[in-house]
């Protein structure tokens, strides 16, 4: 019976530590992203102070970073849609070039963003235009009633922006 009760009670020490070890994040992890993380779960540690959220086929459609790596602002990426916490272009950032509706509120971006910086390449026929709804639209639509903001090529920024919920990206 000792044996039983030692054996039982390594096996739960073992446990514990092993779980342990799997939520504890490395300590050189920018503890706002890992913070954000456990508020809006779904989204992958990509970097030090970096989180992508994908689509169920794993498609990448946000990445949301906590760190600059630059001073000039907007610092937008190329051929990236840009939202940023502040009016000033502040992070944290949350960058995508995914098409069609993204849902903000899934990532934790829900009436977030206060700039905004459309980077996306211009072309054919509304290229690079997306549009932003609010959550009122349920279920979301591209149907203008709902629509609160366009940004297209040629008006790329917005440091005024709306309380949005969706954004649409045409491609």
């Amino acid at each position: 019976m000792k044996r039983r009760t030692v054996a039982v009670a390594a096996l739960a020490v073992a446990a514990c530590v092993a779980t342990a070890a799997y939520v504890a994040w490395p300590s050189d992890r920018n503890p706002q992203a890992i913070q954000w993380l456990h508020q809006h779960p779904g989204g992958t540690l990509t970097g030090l102070a970096e989180i992508t959220y994908a689509r169920r086929d794993g498609l990448p459609i946000m990445v949301v970073s906590f760190e600059p790596t630059t001073t000039e602002r907007p610092d937008c990426p190329a051929a990236k849609l840009c939202l940023y916490a502040t009016a000033d272009y502040g992070y944290p950032r949350a960058a995508t070039d995914a098409c069609g509706y993204v849902d903000l509120q899934a990532i934790g971006w829900a009436r977030r963003a206060r700039s905004i910086r459309n980077n996306l390449p211009g072309g054919d026929y509304q290229a690079g235009t997306v549009g932003f709804l609010r959550s009122d639209a349920a279920p979301p639509s591209d149907a203008n009633q709902h629509r609160v903001l366009t940004l297209d090529p040629a008006s790329r920024t917005t440091t005024n922006a709306p309380d949005i919920d969706y954004l649409y990206h045409y491609c």
